[in-house]
């Protein structure tokens, strides 16, 4: 086995020495994007967009035009 690779559960797993890039971007958040279909990525930013509406409702922000 290379190294930064380990043997779990019947498959190779790729281990990151560090979870984030060097412009601080979370590579295994990135990487579960990715194994999403459209849909379900779509899916999942109108529900970010929503949480983020609910929360800057209750801060007193005024609303977002569109």
């Amino acid at each position: 086995m290379s190294q930064g690779t380990e043997r779990h559960q019947g498959y190779d797993r790729v281990v990151s020495a560090s979870l984030e890039d060097e412009r601080g971007v979370d590579r295994q958040q990135i990487r579960e994007l990715l194994a999403l279909s459209p849909a379900e990525r779509v899916d999942r930013l109108v529900k970010t967009v929503g949480v983020w509406d609910e929360i800057l409702a209750h801060a007193g922000t005024p609303p977002r035009d569109g």
